[in-house]
């Protein structure tokens, strides 16, 4: 009895292992067929070697003015930073200047105009999204709320696709939900995908951002960084982006926002640039408003230091008049003072500023800090 129940047991396996060996031979067949219609599909994309490097690509930069671009068009962007230091509110006076709402100038480059539809994805937190869009444009102006009517399209909520999970799914409703949109707004990536340490995850994602950019959108994402760390106070390198490497790998441009959450100044810096590295910039939130302005650090503490005359300045009034941050035991002051240093050096160096060296006090203290004068 048992030599019949161990053959009969052994009969159902083999007939489980032949039934998944068909299985399998099935979807490779199906693979291959598939790939076989692929073959000749965008065949002109292939081109002798002289054409592609003599190749005129003359298109104008969706932020940026020559090599000094921010986002490049076909090329992917990412505004990564902590909470509350302004990502969604640059995103959105981008997508107002592209509309031609506001100005075509953002911190100091142009942005370029286009008429069709913008898509924003609004997952986090989308009423408070609203509030922010909302101090930004006076919907009593009818030209103004008429093209917000007409172009801007808003996403409330969580999206039925994971775009990690379902690449191709997602940029088919991105073309159908914005109407072959322009530009897409994620706001913010975390909500938009299922996981995002795994290279699946980033390599999924990576594969529907380009799937939307060949669709003819322009595509930007909201991110956010590793917390910082006694060691890292700052995370400020390409690796420091939360999750797997694959999620800025395919992308053009990648922007550090930097500063406290809710600060009126914060630093902006290129991580990965698609030409000429722009910054690091000073920024200068008005949040009433919601507008953002360019500060030139130089320009702002020579006129402290002049203004102090023979006292001169210490790199801790400099600080204060950038950042607003009077407290060297605060958080992100050790960032600040790194980003006002940088610029006293160079003022220095360029003899615009006198420097005189602090000394260390004694066992009773009397210690004197650097001070910084303009040069007479």
């Amino acid at each position: 009895m048992e030599q019949i129940t161990r053959t009969t047991r052994e009969r159902r396996i083999d007939n489980l292992v032949e039934a998944f060996e068909e299985r399998d031979e099935a979807k490779r067949q199906v693979s291959e067929r598939k790939a076989q219609a692929l073959i000749n599909v965008d065949a002109d994309r292939a081109m002798d070697g002289l054409t592609f490097l003599t190749f005129n690509d003359d298109s104008e930069p969706i932020w940026g003015a020559g090599a000094e671009v921010l986002a490049a068009q076909g090329e992917g962007v990412v505004i990564c930073g902590p909470q509350g230091v302004g990502k969604s509110t640059l995103a959105q006076q981008l997508v107002l200047a592209r509309m031609g709402i506001t100005s075509s100038m953002l911190l100091g480059y142009p942005v370029a105009r286009d008429e069709r539809p913008i898509f924003y994805l609004a997952m986090d937190r989308p009423m408070q999204i609203r509030r922010s869009l909302a101090r930004m444009v006076d919907l009593t102006e009818e030209t103004a709320a008429a093209t917000i009517k007409r172009q801007l399209i808003v996403w409330k909520g969580r999206v039925p696709i994971k775009a990690n999970e379902a690449p191709e799914a997602f940029a088919e409703w991105v073309a159908q939900h914005g109407r072959n949109p322009g530009l897409v707004i994620v706001d913010s990536l975390k909500d938009l995908l299922s996981g995002l340490i795994g290279d699946d995850d980033g390599i999924g994602f990576n594969d529907a951002m380009q799937r939307v950019i060949e669709n003819g959108t322009e595509f930007l994402s909201l991110h956010h960084q590793r917390k910082a760390t006694a060691d890292n106070l700052k995370p400020a390198q390409l690796s420091d982006v939360y999750g797997s490497g694959w999620l800025t790998a395919g992308q053009g441009s990648v922007l550090l926002l930097w500063g406290q959450p809710g600060a009126s100044s914060v630093e902006l810096s290129h991580l990965k640039q698609p030409q000429e590295r722009v910054g690091p910039l000073i920024i200068k939130h008005q949040h009433g408003e919601g507008a953002s302005t360019k500060i030139d650090a130089a320009h702002v503490i020579t006129a402290l230091a002049d203004r102090a005359g023979e006292i001169g300045i210490s790199e801790a009034d400099a600080v204060a008049e950038v950042f607003g941050i009077d407290d060297p035991a605060g958080p992100g002051y050790v960032a600040a003072k790194s980003s006002v240093r940088r610029t006293l050096n160079k003022l220095a160096r360029d003899k615009v500023l006198a420097y005189e060296a602090g000394s260390r006090g004694g066992s009773g203290g009397g210690g004197r800090a650097a001070r910084w004068r303009i040069c007479g």
